[in-house]
């Protein structure tokens, strides 16, 4: 199977969050489990189902755990909610393909919010 993410973590919640920006907010942890090759400028997507996201929802921020640069080349990662209860983790190689497995055991982690304007 590849291509697979196994979520870890989820929490929900209001935020301490500078003038009620946000009427909620998520923290999500996830770990990639099996990564096929990415091939030049292709983008391969992770989904993550965390309960309660809505298109119209901000990720604040993703990070890797594991350097995006593989030896013969970069990868960049995004992240976007695609649909309800869906987090989708993007990652885009960049002028050559980017190795196999070079993401497995990487934790992704993201801040979403709900805009509360």
């Amino acid at each position: 199977m590849a291509n697979t993410i196994t979520k870890v973590k989820e929490t929900s919640g209001e935020w301490g969050n500078p003038q009620s920006w946000f009427s909620n907010v998520w923290t999500i942890e996830a770990t990639i489990d099996d990564q096929d090759a990415v091939a030049l400028t292709t983008i391969t997507e992770f989904d993550v189902t965390v309960t309660g996201l809505a298109l119209g929802d901000m990720v604040m921020g993703v990070s890797l755990t594991v350097d995006l640069n593989d030896g013969s080349n970069e990868a960049m990662c995004n992240a976007y909610v695609s649909a309800a209860n869906t987090l989708t983790v993007q990652v885009m190689a960049d002028e050559a393909e980017f190795a196999a497995d070079g993401l497995n055991g990487a934790t992704v982690k993201a801040v979403v919010g709900r805009p509360a304007w």
